[in-house]
């Protein structure tokens, strides 16, 4: 899901595990992202698709299968940071619950680090 941010970002990008999610990343804090629809729904392909990044953000879900999917992703690229969410939380829920800045902030601290 938003595909075309592969174009347009610079540098850095987040992938979030639904769609969900990732309008909800985009339209409050400006970060550039793409959703995965699913956390079993990861191609090996988007693999070269996001090789070239400098910094890929996992926006994990705080589950089990959250979890695995941004371990997934680490393993087969190199240039990953994973954010996971608190137990039983996604980054919609916690959008309502702490905000915006909370995202952001550790979207940002990725980026530093990065």
């Amino acid at each position: 899901f938003n595909a075309q941010t592969v174009l347009t970002a610079d540098g850095y990008i987040c992938v979030t595990e639904g769609e969900i999610d990732c309008i909800t990343t985009v339209a409050k804090t400006g970060h550039p992202a793409v959703g995965i629809p699913g956390a079993n729904n990861w191609k090996p392909f988007y693999t070269r698709i996001l090789d070239d990044f400098d910094t890929v953000i996992v926006l994990a879900d705080g589950d089990g299968p959250g979890l695995e999917f941004g371990k997934k992703i680490s393993r087969e690229l190199g240039n990953v940071n994973i954010i996971s969410m608190p137990e039983g939380e996604d980054v919609n829920s916690m959008m309502v619950k702490r905000g915006s800045d909370w995202i952001d902030e550790r979207i940002n601290e990725c980026i530093s680090i990065g």
